[in-house]
């Protein structure tokens, strides 16, 4: 094994297809790595998602060393993260397939989705750091433990005021735009559907944070949130909207769940959705058959963000 020198010989895989994926030749790395290395100090501005996918592929595509080549890219994408503040992202075994398929695209001269892959990682990091509660303050005296946490509780209770404020107004927004839509669509299906199943009822509804029923699907939000790996708080906001599907003695009902994230609320609300199967019971009543997660990540509602840009990607992500 040749270790702290670059290739000596080409270390270009063969694919399951039989085709030779080509790396740059071992002749060619240092002035390849050169003119990298000035590339990549001459990018200014450049969003870190969007640096840190160039870098990480642009580096495997010359693959300069026998063995490692991976873990220096993503040593290298990490490198990117922490310089502006970010996570240091880290892929896991069930991930690995969707990040070898987005490097294939970037290959193949498309670097988006390698963009987006590093994008999901950071947002994931970032709503599981929420949930962090903050170090506890160090003193040896009580007296001062007790005052510096006072302060810092009468800022905090005065700036969440307006945050809290400004959230729950952006959260209740988008439970009036999924109702909406979700009215266009029970219309839709009730008019497809009318004549080809016997008794189809198709409706939405929506509750509100104070609501009577505000506290349904807390279980299936909780559940949710595990499958996605943050922390959901509906203790701390919670409101809904959904569609219901009955046909056929079996009801499907889809939901946009709106609730906190975290132990305490820290400027962002979520946004979950969830498919809930139900089926009638001989005793005329229900019981659930499946709950599963129809989104591939939360839905980040952030009381910096101006509410027309929020709408924009809630409906996006709708």
């Amino acid at each position: 094994m040749i270790k702290g020198d670059n290739k000596r010989n080409p270390n270009n895989p063969q694919r399951s297809n039989g085709l030779i994926h080509e790396y740059c030749p071992p002749e060619h790395v240092a002035s390849e790595m050169d003119r990298l290395i000035e590339m990549h100090l001459a990018h200014e501005n450049v969003a870190p998602e969007v640096e840190a996918a160039w870098l990480h592929h642009r580096f495997t595509q010359i693959h300069p060393f026998q063995d490692g080549n991976g873990r220096v890219a993503r040593a290298l994408a990490t490198l990117v993260f922490v310089r502006a503040g970010w996570f240091p992202p880290v892929i896991k075994n069930d991930e690995r397939t969707e990040y070898l398929d987005a490097l294939e695209s970037a290959d193949a001269g498309d670097l988006s989705e390698l963009v987006e892959f590093f994008s999901k990682l950071q947002e994931s990091a970032f709503v599981k750091a929420i949930g962090i509660p903050d170090q506890v303050i160090r003193s040896n005296r009580a007296e001062k433990v007790v005052a510096e946490t006072k302060k810092e509780l009468l800022r905090r209770r005065d700036a969440l005021h307006k945050e809290w404020d400004t959230a729950k107004q952006s959260a209740d927004r988008l439970k009036q735009t999924a109702k909406e839509r979700f009215s266009e669509i029970s219309q839709f299906l009730m008019s497809e559907m009318e004549g080809l199943l016997e008794n189809p009822a198709f409706y939405c509804d929506a509750e509100s944070e104070q609501g009577q029923r505000s506290h349904y699907y807390h279980m299936q939000i909780v559940e949710t949130a595990k499958a996605l790996d943050y922390f959901a708080n509906p203790r701390l906001y919670r409101a809904w909207a959904r569609l219901v599907m009955r046909t056929n003695n079996q009801n499907g009902i889809i939901i946009i769940a709106f609730h906190g994230i975290g132990p305490e609320f820290r400027g962002v609300l979520a946004s979950s959705a969830i498919y809930l199967q139900k089926a009638d019971t001989d005793d005329e009543g229900e019981r659930q058959t499946a709950t599963i997660p129809i989104s591939k990540e939360v839905f980040q509602i952030n009381y910096r963000e101006p509410l027309e840009e929020i709408e924009e990607r809630f409906l996006v992500w709708l």
